[in-house]
């Protein structure tokens, strides 16, 4: 990917670094949920946590600190900490924020997921030969542009957000 999009922001999904920690503080630490529950917020947590560090200097005052009480809690989580998941959230998660500030720095990619989900249903779960894939996806993108349609005039299981209600019209305007 690197080699073809060489000057793309790439950034991980937050939920998914959140749910590894987790599981290693748990499964391979064996940490207690009271102790997990606090560092996950030191860590993920809305506006305080690392992920939320205002700047570069703050950033490793904060990773310093955590990584000091990981050490403290688990001298095992203090190493997987230093060696696996700051460098992560570092460079996938921290410095794209710092250089986009339209990223969110809880990004996350269940949308992702939800569509690829959707289009393996669409083909039963099963490998297809081109054509029939590419009418699938077809079939697939045909029924979200008749969804969105159904958003801006009020008809249908869908709302349109309110960044965009200005495009929102009267059914009877559509029609």
């Amino acid at each position: 990917m690197r080699d073809v999009f060489h000057d793309a922001t790439y950034f991980l999904c937050a939920k998914h670094l959140k749910d590894n920690f987790i599981n290693y503080m748990r499964n391979k630490c064996g940490i207690q949920q009271a102790s997990r529950t606090r560092l996950v917020g030191k860590l993920f947590g809305e506006g305080n946590g690392l992920l939320y560090a205002n700047d570069v200097v703050a950033y490793k005052q904060q990773a310093d600190a955590f990584a000091a009480e990981c050490k403290m809690v688990s001298p095992q989580l203090e190493q997987h900490f230093t060696r696996h998941v700051e460098p992560a959230v570092r460079a996938y998660v921290f410095e794209p924020s710092q250089r986009h500030g339209w990223l969110q720095r809880r990004w996350t990619n269940n949308a992702c997921e939800s569509v690829n989900h959707m289009l393996k249903l669409s083909i039963d779960w099963r490998p297809r030969r081109l054509p029939e894939l590419v009418e699938c996806l077809h079939k697939v993108a045909d029924t979200q542009i008749s969804d969105m349609r159904r958003a801006l005039y009020v008809h249908g299981n869908y709302t349109v957000t309110d960044t965009y209600q200005r495009f929102v019209i009267a059914h009877y305007a559509w029609q």
